[in-house]
């Protein structure tokens, strides 16, 4: 009975603070044992904060919003000139620039697609218009692609941009 109380105190101690020296300590069977003699000398007791701390850290969850946007896609083609060929691939990932329109023509966002044509937008929901940003070239050609963004989804845009090549 005795050594469960201490436990409590002990574990109770570290909860408000104190930082006593966890170690096990040996509790004699009957309460008159637990008197202090000459050869076993009382323990000092330890100080007790006088104050509570000027701030306590407290955990806010956070709202679980669910994310939703674009995976996108871009490939350019034909790649290869004249007619294909059974089992000839002629296109290819494009990489470039894109810019992503509200309904009015505001940009919302831009990206540029990876090595692989592939970029990943998270957009709340919405109609957007997705346009190939063009930088004086007149090719490749291709878009705009009218996109409506749906909570909590990830809406997948493959768009095909024209080469040029015949």
């Amino acid at each position: 009975m005795h050594r469960s109380v201490i436990w409590v105190v002990v574990a109770v101690a570290g909860l408000l603070g104190c930082k006593p020296a966890l170690q096990p300590v040996n509790v004699p069977a009957s309460p008159t044992a637990l008197a202090p003699t000459e050869s076993t000398p009382m323990a000092k007791p330890q100080a007790v904060p006088t104050s509570a701390p000027t701030s306590m850290p407290t955990a806010v969850p956070s709202p679980s919003v669910a994310k939703s946007g674009l995976v996108f896609t871009a490939t350019l083609g034909p790649t290869c000139p004249g007619p294909q060929r059974v089992g000839q691939v002629c296109t290819a990932p494009y990489v470039g620039e894109f810019v992503v329109l509200k309904v009015g023509g505001s940009e919302a966002a831009s990206f540029t697609t990876d090595t692989n044509g592939q970029a990943t937008l998270d957009l709340p929901p919405g109609v957007y218009t997705i346009s190939l940003v063009n930088t004086g070239r007149t090719r490749p050609r291709g878009g705009p692609v009218e996109v409506t963004v749906i909570t909590g989804q990830y809406v997948e845009v493959v768009l095909e941009l024209d080469s040029g090549i015949r």
